[in-house]
């Protein structure tokens, strides 16, 4: 059994990521558990029967072997309770399992060696000889049942194919124009190998994270109401297809599993709708690019076992796996998520003549924003103030009101209406107030209250072009498309294009494709 231990240990190590490996972390911890009492009995009997040997160096390497043993055994027990019960595993304990195992081989080996070649005459030699490959033979036939694991069980197989009749009206080549997006095969992916973020907490991990995710508006960026109507009278206008233009920003996982197609209600996979921008869709990015319009590439993440199981015995083996497993989960994890650049795939937006047939337009742009504002000095890390540093701080100091943290809408919106009583000047929280009830509309009067709190925040700061396109959204989706060019035509980057062409109107088609994309920041 410990030589299945080794093969096993050595493979979860140096092996790939593979759903054999993973069968072999679960052999791996059943057998430590099942010897672990036995191994910690024998190194006892043992050392009672040699402990008044004379010192050599086969005694020697025998001592350092078995302390080396105990320490594996410890740190083990140690490591398999913080993959069962705790949040994450320590690098440390893992570090002294890892070291403990070689140092136990390197001197584990020899000593027998060595004891043999000693009593090599001896008619027990043979009986140990043959006890060595028996349990050998043990060894490799545990580890073909280990893999043979992965044959009955390797995962979620996904179809990452394109729906039929799915339309590639800018070629082949680019299935997900207008959107910049695409993803590393250059096909489609399965929904939900980009969905379930609800998972992510459920294992004690990212607890906060997700509380936080819930009520966010990357959570509600498909499903807001003012994102749904636009969306559905561009498709009208212009049809299905031209909806990806808004899909790698407010519905990736419907854009890459090719949902934004004809004949799709609410051209929206089910996932999709319900997690917007979930935690998956942002941490699959591998590159991203300034240009902005969502020019970034998405990589499908490999899974672990019953990854989606969110209860039973499935779910526990999936946590124990991500913890004591932990080098893929990783992966998902990168320094660029924490640079302002990362950010800028998606809050920088224009559309050119691909998609208005005209040229050309800068839209919302944070980025070039926050990059020429004072919160950026290039030359001093120290003193510059980044997108995440304000964006997502823990809800310990961050002015979020707490029971939009865990969902409650009602509540959030009544602690807004709360802090505008205490500071009537807070532009702040009438825009917050106003973009909430949009999203949360489920009536005239709903868009109406929005429209009102918008108003009074814009003549609060009427340099917030966001609370202008806020407006002009609602416009919109009330059908008020004359409104909703006058305010637009108000930002200055559109006046002043508009301009060198006197006489020309905002069309309806432009309007749509200006607002659709616009992300609504509720800090």
């Amino acid at each position: 059994m410990l030589s299945l231990e080794v093969i096993t240990g050595l493979s979860i190590t140096f092996g790939p990521f593979h759903a054999a490996i993973e069968w072999g972390v679960l052999g791996h911890t059943a057998v430590g558990v099942a010897t672990l009492v036995p191994v910690a009995w024998y190194l006892w009997v043992h050392w009672l029967d040699y402990r008044r040997h004379l010192l050599s160096h086969i005694v020697l390497l025998g001592y350092v072997a078995g302390i080396a043993l105990l320490v594996c055994l410890v740190s083990g027990v140690v490591v398999t309770w913080q993959g069962l019960f705790g949040t994450h595993m320590s690098q440390w304990w893992r570090r002294i399992h890892l070291i403990s195992t070689f140092v136990t081989l390197g001197t584990s080996l020899p000593h027998v060696l060595f004891a043999l070649a000693r009593v090599r005459h001896d008619p027990a030699v043979r009986a140990a000889r043959i006890y060595i490959l028996e349990a050998t033979g043990v060894a490799i036939l545990g580890t073909v049942l280990l893999g043979a694991g992965s044959l009955l069980y390797s995962g979620t197989r996904y179809v990452n194919t394109f729906p039929e009749g799915y339309e590639f009206p800018f070629g082949k080549d680019r299935p997900f124009a207008p959107s910049l997006a695409q993803t590393s095969t250059g096909g489609a992916f399965d929904a939900r190998s980009l969905s379930g973020s609800t998972t992510c907490g459920s294992a004690g991990c990212h607890v906060q994270i997700v509380e936080e995710w819930k009520p966010s508006a990357h959570r509600y960026a498909a499903m807001d109401t003012l994102f749904q109507g636009i969306q559905s009278v561009m498709a009208k206008q212009n049809g299905p297809e031209s909806t990806r233009y808004c899909g790698g920003c407010h519905d990736p996982i419907s854009l890459f599993s090719g949902t934004k197609n004809i004949f799709v209600e609410n051209l929206t996979s089910l996932q999709g709708y319900n997690e917007g921008v979930s935690c998956l869709a942002c941490h699959s990015v591998q590159k991203t690019d300034l240009q902005g319009n969502a020019n970034y590439t998405v990589v499908q993440p490999d899974d672990y076992l019953w990854q989606w199981s969110e209860r039973g015995p499935a779910k526990v083996a999936r946590d124990f796996l991500i913890r004591t497993y932990p080098a893929q989960h990783n992966k998902l994890s990168k320094r660029m998520f924490k640079a302002p650049e990362y950010c800028a795939a998606c809050h920088k937006q224009f559309i050119d003549k691909e998609v208005n047939r005209v040229g050309w337009v800068q839209l919302q742009n944070q980025y070039d924003n926050w990059a020429m504002s004072h919160w950026n000095h290039k030359d001093d890390p120290r003193k510059t103030i980044e997108c995440r540093e304000c964006h997502t701080c823990r809800s310990s100091i961050r002015p979020t009101p707490p029971r939009a943290m865990t969902g409650d809408v009602a509540g959030a919106l009544s602690q807004l209406e709360e802090l505008t009583r205490i500071d009537p000047q807070s532009q702040r929280a009438y825009r917050q107030w106003g973009a909430w009830r949009a999203m949360s509309a489920t009536s005239a009067a709903d868009l109406v209250a929005a429209e009102q709190a918008l108003q009074r925040a814009l003549a609060i700061n009427p340099e917030e072009t966001g609370t202008l396109l806020l407006l002009g959204e609602i416009a919109l989706l009330r059908g008020e498309a004359g409104k909703a060019e006058e305010r637009l035509a108000q930002l200055p980057r559109f006046s002043r294009r508009f301009r060198r062409k006197p006489g020309r109107r905002l069309s309806k088609s432009f309007v749509l494709r200006a607002a659709c994309q616009y992300v609504h920041n509720s800090d």
